[in-house]
């Protein structure tokens, strides 16, 4: 059988050996874990094999707790679905409709296995993991992922990174979400080392952390590059790195020739990577040295993956150049979505997936994305669901439909019954989605277009929002500005506040409350991290104007008086 052959029912971690002392795990405050002591660990975990094939929640943190019930539930074949803690309302909900047999908190370094007493799901015996496709709207609906499909694709991760046994990770993604759980695998099935980590790039122990531990690669979402972009001096001290991993969103082109050009004068690799999680959720990688050249390209199919352009009806686009959507077929495809426990005894044989984004192919054979046909948005990489929306607005008595219009969202809505306004529903979604109102485009219409099925005409809609957009009064500030405003009302959605600072003390009360003992406190000495790194910063640009690379480090009083010195 080949490398990427069909492996049947393989699992991840199926030659952990339980007696290796060879370190595997390095906690946040330096404890060494060996795979025999994480094996222990996991005893209560593994000992649920009885009952396999079967469904289990775990609590997903960054603790050695969280890492010995993962790898005991794969190795004994238990099916995998990874909570977000912080959710307590929807992980009742999900618990209710998927019926897992047991619930494993994590916080510490011991599982602790709650047996939930509830009529078990009956799961299909190559169930492997359950992954959550969608984000702010609120859907539990989930990919199915096999466990060949897991294991190839770490496979395939393990080949184009050139992982080995001599390679150390430090955690800068919560398990909970696909490549943060993507790295764990990676790691512990080429024996490597994971150092367990909850800080940002912005926080000093970060850093600390990885020299000490002698790291060797992390990972990072957008956003989290775009912060990193401002402390590149910090990248020389790591003299082990040897390659840096984005995914989780397009970065710019900019940032991608940044990082590789960096990369290449301190002799480490950036990697900009493309998937999904309906892929396991790998699809493509960039290889660092064309990175450089192609810094717009998603790059190549991944090991054992197939990348291909498909014209509207479905048939493959030989020649380059030419846009169509993209599809991909792989050992790594999900096996069908599940909604509720019922869906999850059966398993799709499905190698293809159609991604819903539109590319095209260069002479290289690279590729390079050019927009989204799939339902969904990606604002501050939240992933919301147009076809949510409309339903959304359909429970409220409007007819409408959604298209993209960037990262934002752009309506046709019938009103004329419903007894409301565009700004009113404007104003409404954002406060249902927790968003910014100004990423919502709303078009009032008397009908909307049908096809003779009675489906929506969708070209029909982006051509009347093209018409509606370019005879109103549009955007108008420049587009960085208009994002910039969007991003400070996501900020105020996210702090509670309406009103603006009057003084720099007033943002760090906001951001961190009765933690702010003095105005010595920085931003690292208070524990920010890199969301309210991006949260703190906008805040204190609107007070200060530009603000100094070091500001984390930089007090209370001492940004004060820059804000002072600039009033003269």
């Amino acid at each position: 059988m080949n490398r990427h052959g069909d492996p049947g029912r393989i699992r991840l971690f199926r030659t952990w050996n339980e007696a290796d002392r060879a370190i595997c795990i390095v906690s946040a405050q330096g404890e060494e874990y060996t795979r025999a002591r994480i094996s222990a660990l996991g005893k209560a975990v593994a000992g649920l094999a009885g009952h396999a094939p079967a469904l289990i929640f775990i609590e997903g943190r960054n603790t050695p707790a969280f890492i010995a019930a993962y790898v005991a539930a794969m190795r004994v074949g238990l099916a995998v679905h990874v909570l977000d803690p912080a959710r307590p309302a929807d992980n009742a909900d999900l618990e209710a409709g998927f019926r897992p047999l047991a619930v494993v908190a994590t916080s510490g370094d011991v599982p602790q296995v709650r047996v939930t007493g509830l009529p078990p799901a009956r799961v299909h015996p190559d169930l492997a993991l359950l992954l959550p496709t969608s984000g702010t709207t609120g859907s539990s609906k989930m990919a199915r992922i096999s466990a060949r499909a897991i294991a190839a694709n770490t496979s395939s991760i393990i080949e184009y990174l050139g992982l080995t046994a001599h390679d150390t990770a430090i955690t800068t993604l919560k398990p909970f979400y696909s490549f943060g759980l993507s790295v764990l695998n990676t790691h512990l099935e080429a024996c490597g080392r994971i150092v367990l980590n909850d800080d940002g790039f912005e926080s000093a122990d970060f850093w600390e952390r990885a020299e000490r531990s002698g790291v060797t690669n992390f990972a990072g979402v957008p956003h989290g590059f775009e912060l990193l972009a401002t402390m590149t001096p910090r990248l020389q001290k790591l003299t082990s790195l040897r390659f840096l991993a984005q995914a989780g969103g397009r970065l710019s082109p900019g940032l991608v020739l940044r990082f590789a050009q960096v990369g290449e004068r301190q002799h480490w690799h950036f990697f900009a990577m493309y998937g999904q999680t309906e892929a396991s959720p790998r699809i493509s990688y960039l290889p660092p040295h064309l990175a450089a050249q192609f810094p717009d390209s998603i790059g190549q199919p991944i090991p054992g993956g197939r990348l291909w352009i498909a014209d509207r009806d479905g048939k493959p686009v030989d020649e380059p150049g030419i846009e169509g959507e993209l599809h991909y077929a792989g050992p790594n495809v999900m096996s069908g979505y599940a909604h509720t426990a019922s869906d999850l005894a059966a398993m799709e044989d499905m190698r293809t997936l159609a991604t819903g984004d539109l590319a095209y192919r260069l002479d290289n054979g690279l590729f390079v994305m050019t927009g989204r046909q799939s339902r969904f948005v990606k604002p501050f990489g939240l992933r919301v669901s147009l076809d949510e929306i409309e339903t959304l607005l359909a429970d409220e008595g409007i007819s409408a439909a959604a298209t993209a219009l960037g990262e934002r969202v752009a309506i046709l809505a019938v009103l004329r019954n419903a007894g409301r306004t565009p700004e009113s529903v404007r104003q409404a979604l954002g406060r249902r989605l927790r968003l910014p109102a100004g990423l919502f485009e709303v078009h009032a219409t008397d009908a909307l277009p049908l096809l003779p099925s009675e489906k929506i005409d969708r070209r029909a809609v982006a051509a009347m929002i093209a018409a509606a957009t370019a005879d109103g009064p549009g955007i108008a500030a420049s587009e960085r500005g208009f994002w910039h405003e969007v991003w400070q009302e996501f900020v105020a959605i996210l702090t509670g506040r309406s009103s603006t600072a009057t003084c720099v003390l007033d943002i760090f009360l906001e951001q961190f409350g009765e933690h702010v003992r003095q105005q010595d406190d920085s931003f690292l000495a208070l524990g920010g991290d890199s969301m309210a790194a991006v949260t703190v910063a906008i805040r204190l640009e609107e007070l200060l104007g530009q603000l100094p690379e070091d500001w984390p480090a930089m007090s209370v009083a001492q940004l004060e008086r820059l804000r002072e010195n600039q009033l003269g």
